[in-house]
C-alpha cells in the first residue's frame, strides 16, 4: 500500500473513531427518596434509554442508580417523583461539553453533581426527594 493510501486509511479510521465516540453520551443518575413514603413516578421524558428503568414507586428511604445513554450530541431528560421535577442535560459542543441540572421546588427537592468533565462528557448526578 502506498504512503498516500495508508495516510487516507489512517485518517478515515481516526475520523470514524472520533465520530463513533462522540455519538454516544451517558449520564449516571442516582435517585434518592429521603422520605418515609413511597414516591410515585408520574412522568418521564428523556432523549435515550435509561437502564435499569426508573422504579415506580421509588421505595421510602431508598436509592436507585441508573444510566441514561443517548446517541447523538445530547443526553437529557426530565422526570417527576412525588411532586419533584428533576432534569439534566449534557451537550457535546464540538470539543467540550456543557451541563445543566435542576430540582424543583427547592423546598422539598434537591440535586447534586458528583462528576462533571467538560473534556470527556462524563456526568454523574444525584436527585433527592426530601418532602
Amino acid at each position: 500500500m502506498s504512503f498516500n493510501k495508508l495516510s487516507v486509511w489512517i485518517v478515515a479510521l481516526l475520523l470514524s473513531f472520533a465520530a463513533g465516540s462522540a455519538s454516544a453520551l451517558s449520564t449516571t443518575i442516582e435517585v434518592v427518596n429521603n422520605t418515609t413514603s413511597n414516591a410515585s413516578l408520574t412522568s418521564a421524558s428523556y432523549t435515550g434509554i435509561i437502564t435499569p428503568a426508573l422504579p415506580n414507586p421509588l421505595p421510602a428511604m431508598s436509592n436507585s442508580i441508573h444510566v441514561s445513554t443517548s446517541s447523538g450530541l445530547a443526553d437529557a431528560g426530565t422526570f417527576y417523583y412525588a411532586g419533584c421535577r428533576f432534569n439534566w442535560s449534557v451537550i457535546n459542543q464540538g470539543g467540550y461539553y456543557s451541563f445543566s441540572i435542576g430540582a424543583q421546588p427547592s423546598s422539598r427537592c434537591s440535586s447534586n453533581i458528583l462528576v462533571q468533565n467538560v473534556f470527556t462528557g462524563e456526568y454523574s448526578i444525584q436527585f433527592f426527594v426530601d418532602l
